[in-house]
């Protein structure tokens, strides 16, 4: 980044990086945050299997996507997700499909979650409403009426 005036410091810092008074230029970098690699299984007539890499799976088939870094700070490596995936995968058409934007797939079905306690909580009201009928017409709070001859 680069910046002129007071504020370059703190705007850079802002931004996750260091900032140089000597070179009067923002640094910082990115580090790794997970893997994706596409690949296509070819089967030739004899029934051998051929694996080949097409690309990544993240904007402009980038196998590779990364988060700000923040310096000084010591990366390890140990979380990073790898993923591979066959080229016929819905998750690519998904990710094709929403221009490359991150989506977590798990927090777009969390309405059926919703849908799953509402479900269970109607179905407790439910037992509860047969319950308390079927008391009642056990301790004979329901009498059955008899037709009684109607005048006419």
């Amino acid at each position: 980044m680069n910046c002129s005036g007071n504020n370059c410091a703190k705007k850079c810092e802002k931004k996750g990086g260091v900032w140089s008074l000597e070179a009067k230029h923002c640094y910082g970098y990115d580090i790794i945050d997970s893997i994706c690699l596409v690949i296509n299984r070819e089967e030739n007539d004899f029934g051998d299997v051929d694996w080949q890499y097409i690309g990544g799976c993240f904007e402009n088939g980038s196998p590779a996507r990364y988060i700000s870094a923040i310096p000084g700070t010591t990366y390890r490596f140990e979380n990073v997700r790898i993923e591979v995936r066959e080229n016929d995968d819905p998750y690519l058409a998904a990710v094709e499909v929403t221009r490359g934007n991150d989506v977590d797939f798990a927090k777009s079905y969390r309405i059926f979650g919703w849908l799953a306690t509402a479900l269970f909580v109607a179905a407790l009201i439910c037992a509860v409403i047969v319950f308390v009928q079927l008391r009642k017409l056990r301790s004979g709070e329901y009498v059955e009426q008899k037709d009684s001859p109607r005048q006419v």
